[in-house]
């Protein structure tokens, strides 16, 4: 009986690393998806700051050759 409890909670002890694994990486994911979001926000901003800048002075999209 006391291999059997031991084993059982050798199983959990190496149930809640790879539990606690696992959050790390979602969590780690979730900071990346936040980041790449800030910085797609960002370059939106910066193409649309472009784009007024452009009609503002009255910019030809032709390109001469």
């Amino acid at each position: 009986m006391t291999y059997n409890s031991q084993r059982q909670a050798e199983l959990e002890a190496a149930r809640l690393a790879k539990e606690k694994e696992e959050e790390e990486v979602r969590q780690q994911a979730l900071v990346a998806k936040k980041e790449k979001e800030i910085q797609k926000k960002a370059i939106k901003k910066e193409r649309q700051k472009l784009r007024t800048t452009c009609k503002q002075s009255k910019y030809s999209s032709r390109t001469e050759a």
